[in-house]
Parts: structure tokens; C-alpha cells; sequence
């Protein structure tokens, strides 16, 4: 577990304040925080993991990153172009782990760190969503499309937002 009123000491793998694994640390505090946890488990209705779509199938008003530190601005700019329920980025806003509400999405890059720290359990090898689009230029084949991080391989690319994968939330602090 992280220690220290202000969870100022992390090592990768501790418990986070939001109940979740601690899988990066940027060394220092960034503009976003310092070091992103990872939900204990995917989203889940009724205590079984969910696939859910990207949503909103269209190139969004704002532009999405794919840098680490950028899904909780991502998950932002996504709901406030995109108000259908159940959506990738709704899912993962509504999470309350920990008692905390700023679980977001995270980007192409956060969800690839995650994978290459795997210390949170429970993953399928399968698809997950990132908060990247495809592209942040409005290119018709871009723009119905978002980043995917597969668990099963690594591997990531892009995938029609319409499909559905799984959801990780993740907070930084």
C-alpha cells in the first residue's frame, strides 16, 4: 500500500487511495499527478465484466491525445461531445472506487503502460478501449475510430467505435 498522508510513496504494484493497482510512476508530479492506478476489476454489470461501445460514432468537437496523462482531459472532451449512456468513456467516469470520482478512460499510451505492468488482475485476453480516437485529423477512416490496447498480445490499433470491448478505469494522483 502507498504510504504517507499525501500518498507521496508509491512503488509500482501497491494498493492506490482508490483502491486500485499502481502501475506508473512519471518520477516526479506532473500536471496531472504523479502516478496512475488501475480499477481492481473491468467494468461490470451485475458483477459480470461488460463490453461496452466507444460510442458516438463520429469525429469528436475537441481533440483526444494519446500521451500518458492525457485520459482524464480525453474522458472530458469525450462527454462533452458525446451524451449516450453507456458509452466507454461514461462507464469509466461513473466508477466510484475507493470512494473516488475521477476514474476516466485512459489514453492509448496509459493503457499501454498498463499492459506492459500487468500488476492489477483480471484481465481478458481481449480488447480494451482507450480515450484516443483514431486520429486527430478529421480523415473520414479516422474518424470513426479509437485506440484499442489487446491484452491477449499487446498489440494496438484502431477499431470502429461502434464495436464493443472492455473498460479499465483508471485515476492519476
Amino acid at each position: 500500500m502507498c504510504t504517507g498522508s499525501s500518498w507521496t510513496e508509491c512503488n509500482l504494484g501497491d494498493i492506490g487511495p482508490g483502491g486500485g493497482k499502481v502501475f506508473y510512476d512519471a518520477g516526479f508530479t506532473q500536471s496531472w499527478g504523479r502516478y496512475l492506478e488501475a480499477a481492481p476489476t473491468d467494468y461490470q454489470v451485475n458483477g459480470v465484466r461488460t463490453r461496452v461501445a466507444w460510442g458516438c460514432n463520429e469525429k469528436l468537437y475537441g481533440s483526444t491525445a494519446t500521451a500518458i496523462g492525457a485520459g482524464k482531459a480525453n474522458t472530458y472532451t469525450i462527454l462533452l461531445s458525446c451524451t449516450a449512456a453507456g458509452i466507454a468513456a461514461r462507464v469509466a467516469a461513473d466508477y466510484r472506487g475507493g470512494g473516488k470520482s475521477d476514474w476516466v478512460l485512459p489514453s492509448k499510451d496509459e493503457l499501454n503502460a498498463m499492459y506492459g505492468r500487468r500488476f492489477a488482475s483480471g484481465f481478458a485476453d481481449d480488447g480494451y478501449w482507450s480515450s484516443s480516437e483514431g486520429s486527430n485529423t478529421p480523415v473520414a477512416n479516422y474518424a470513426n475510430s479509437a485506440w484499442l490496447q489487446e491484452f491477449g498480445n499487446g498489440y494496438q490499433d484502431y477499431f470502429s467505435k461502434t464495436l464493443t470491448y472492455y473498460v479499465r478505469p483508471v485515476r492519476a494522483f
